[in-house]
């Protein structure tokens, strides 16, 4: 198969090693990704209407899943033994396929994955699964679906640019997968009909924010991916956590208030000022039941270079987000009992035994609630 010019193949593995052992369990490895990888592509032919589309996402989910240097259309092409690129702008761009039914099935080998990962390593904690919601921007010229001029924390500086909302399968000690991936539309793009046929937007489209997009998401997969003890189940709340008497009053809906529940805030009171971050925790743990634990983490002004990049972020223009000192933090758990080792930087939080030190600008901590409503 064609390499990039000046670099090796990468459909080969060396072993540089005289250890037998080790050079049989390269051999076992590269095996068993190759045998999951055509057992992937298996799961998602019936997701394509005809075969050659199929067989290009084939030579496509290849080039994706090797090591190139650089992935493009030419390289990308080049990989797969294509001349030029059209084949793979055919697919992505005009071929008939179900783009969602084949998200289902990603989805869906990556759980397994995971699960048997977890089962099979060394790690018998591994049942703790997530979802973990993010966004990220990504610099892109001309007039296509979604570009608009903003700023773009990946180029430092207001440039033309698309935003994507991805959700990542995580089980606990064991890995990590994305399974599933949708652009944002900008709100005058979807309602502006010629604008809209321009950018080649699906007719009828309907505008949702980022966060909507993030909810559609979570809604879609878990009946398929989230795991959930007998009898458990699983729920999503779209809500505005400035507004903490409706998120309780429909989470009394989904929980059971009479035992103790667990609050979780990870990487959002960054985004409000003093003034608003602490009244709207203090109203969050007031309608927990005793016992209930309450956990939260946040970026720390800690570090002088992070502080001014920070204040640099800040001044863009773009939604700012505040700093904290490790004083500011200890006033989220009050009246709380700390748990053990209490409000710490984020690595040093009953870290794993021989983990390597590693220097993060963020503290964390959990809480336990005394008395409840």
């Amino acid at each position: 198969m064609p390499g990039i010019r000046g670099q090796p193949p990468f459909d080969h593995v060396f072993v540089l090693t005289t250890e037998s052992k080790a050079a049989a369990a390269v051999r076992i490895s590269t095996q068993l990704a190759l045998r999951k990888r055509a057992e992937l592509l298996e799961g998602l032919r019936p997701c394509f209407a005809r075969t050659e589309p199929w067989l290009q996402a084939g030579k496509y989910l290849r080039a994706v899943m090797s090591e190139l240097p650089e992935l493009n259309g030419w390289s990308i092409a080049c990989h797969a033994g294509d001349r030029r690129p059209d084949k793979t702008q055919r697919l992505l761009n005009h071929a008939s396929w179900d783009t969602f039914a084949a998200m289902g099935v990603v989805r869906r080998f990556a759980a397994a994955g995971l699960a048997e990962a977890a089962r099979k390593g060394r790690h018998r904690r591994g049942h703790l699964v997530i979802g973990a919601v993010d966004e990220t921007g990504q610099e892109k010229a001309g007039a296509a679906a979604g570009v608009k001029r903003q700023y773009l924390g990946c180029a430092g500086r207001v440039a033309n640019g698309i935003n994507t909302v991805h959700l990542a399968y995580v089980q606990e000690k064991t890995g990590h997968a994305l399974i599933g991936a949708r652009q944002w539309i900008p709100a005058e793009q979807v309602r502006d009909p010629a604008g809209s046929l321009a950018a080649g937007l699906p007719p009828g489209l309907a505008f949702r924010t980022k966060g909507q997009i993030a909810t559609h998401w979570c809604w879609r997969t878990p009946g398929r991916c989230w795991p959930a003890a007998p009898g458990g189940t699983c729920e999503y709340l779209d809500a505005d956590i400035r507004d903490p008497a409706a998120i309780l009053d429909t989470a009394a809906g989904l929980l059971d208030f009479t035992q103790p529940v667990a609050l979780m805030l990870m990487g959002i009171m960054g985004h409000f000022t003093d003034e608003e971050a602490y009244p709207i925790v203090t109203r969050l743990l007031a309608g927990l039941p005793a016992g209930s634990y309450f956990a939260l983490y946040d970026g720390a002004n800690t570090n002088e270079a992070f502080n001014q990049a920070q204040q640099g972020y800040n001044d863009s223009g773009a939604v700012p987000y505040h700093l904290r000192s490790p004083e500011q933090f200890e006033r989220f758990f009050a009246g709380l009992e700390l748990v053990e080792p209490g409000v710490v930087p984020v690595p040093h939080w009953r870290p794993d035994p021989g983990a390597e030190p590693v220097e993060i600008y963020s503290y964390c901590g959990v809480g336990r609630v005394t008395s409840g409503r």
